[in-house]
């Protein structure tokens, strides 16, 4: 074989292992995106018996898929409602686990979680796209029934995605960003810079784009040590929004344990105090 021929050879190769990892990529990445789909995520039995103003419930969607929900309903004694805080975790998260931490630390708000489609109890199968339209019927169905006088969002990490979209589309007083990323694009080209994430990615939560339509008070927190998503990506998130927002980094906080940290759940019960 000549030089020439074993090149060719050589770059066919490549180039057919390179097309076996981007097809392998391109089929398993609702696998990567939402992992909490295929851990068998479970909500503790029994959680919202241990809270007289916790309730849990479902909501069936268009098509006949459950939402699995917790609300934490503070409106007992108060003439206009309280304000309503509605939480979009992260892409393995069980999110009534949260409810004894915002229990505790948000008093005065009323505050829904709901499990994603695939996650714990809730039925179907995530995608971005009905992440996001189920955001749409949680925050119709809630304000409609409670007429809240105020409804902030939080989302953490790939919440984060869901939130920014929602708030593009509905009336929203304020916004919590846990984590966020300018959009999966972006994420994705730092673990896979060899490989045309843009053009594989069916689900892309592009948060960059949505962000400067946005107009309201807006806290964004991230950890510095955080490997997952670096601090320095959710910064370039904050940094194209409008002088409403806010950017806390927290030393020595990761991805998975920033909620151990005093500096977060003062930054965000300060934000929602000041913005009650």
């Amino acid at each position: 074989m000549t030089t020439l021929a074993a090149l060719k050879a050589l770059a066919l190769g490549l180039g057919g292992a390179a097309a076996l990892m981007y097809g392998y990529l391109f089929i398993s990445q609702e696998a990567m995106i939402f992992p909490g789909s295929r851990m068998g995520l479970q909500s503790p039995p029994d959680i919202a018996d241990a809270y007289k103003d916790v309730e849990a419930f479902f909501l069936e969607r268009p098509g006949g898929v459950i939402l699995e929900g917790w609300l934490i309903d503070r409106s007992e004694g108060r003439g206009p409602g309280s304000p309503l805080l509605i939480y979009f975790g992260g892409n393995a998260e069980e999110v009534s686990g949260n409810i004894p931490d915002f229990h505790e630390r948000f008093p005065g708000w009323s505050v829904a979680l709901f499990n994603y489609r695939g996650f714990s109890a809730s039925g179907g199968s995530p995608t971005e796209a009905a992440l996001v339209k189920d955001a749409l019927f949680i925050y119709d169905t809630l304000t409609d029934k409670h007429s809240p006088p105020k409804v902030v969002l939080m989302g953490r990490s790939l919440g984060c995605g869901v939130a920014v979209s929602l708030a593009t589309s509905r009336k929203v007083d304020a916004m919590v960003l846990v984590s966020p990323f300018r959009s999966l694009v972006h994420l994705g080209r730092r673990y896979y810079p060899w490989v045309p994430v843009g053009l594989l990615l069916k689900h892309r939560f592009d948060s960059l784009t949505l962000v400067p339509e946005l107009n309201m008070p807006t806290i964004v927190l991230a950890g510095a040590s955080d490997s997952i998503i670096p601090a320095e990506e959710s910064r370039a998130l904050y940094e194209a929004m409008d002088g409403q927002a806010s950017f806390v980094e927290i030393e020595g906080a990761g991805h998975n344990d920033i909620h151990w940290f005093d500096e977060y759940w003062e930054g965000v019960s300060g934000f929602l105090l000041k913005n009650n």
